[in-house]
């Protein structure tokens, strides 16, 4: 479950109030979780990558299909990296290989 809104957090205390009781909220550890997003967002925008070069390569698509294609394929990206947008996704995607491509170049130099 992700972060409570400050609204829920206020009903709760309110609730445990009226209960005779204090609520303490304690937002939890995101380590595990935020690198399982990470990696579900990186797999998604490869898989978009290579689903938006396959049909922007095949010529045996009319417009309308390829525009229905695209839609597809960042439909299904968006929902396989947790509602993350398909632009935020690609853009995601290339920040992360330029920085890889930026360390593996860094080690390469210390050669």
């Amino acid at each position: 479950m992700g972060k409570k809104t400050a609204a829920k957090i206020r009903r709760n205390q309110k609730r445990a109030e009226a209960r005779g009781e204090a609520y303490e909220y304690t937002p939890p550890s995101n380590d595990t979780e935020e690198d399982d997003d990470n990696d579900a967002k990186v797999k998604a925008a490869e898989k978009l990558k290579k689903a938006l070069s396959e049909i922007e390569s095949n010529s045996e698509m009319n417009s309308k299909e390829r525009r229905t294609a695209k839609r597809k394929a960042e439909a299904i990206a968006s929902e396989e990296s947790g509602g993350c947008a398909a632009s935020d996704l690609l853009a995601y995607y290339e920040k992360k290989n330029a920085a890889k491509k930026n360390a593996t170049q860094g080690s390469d130099d210390d050669k």
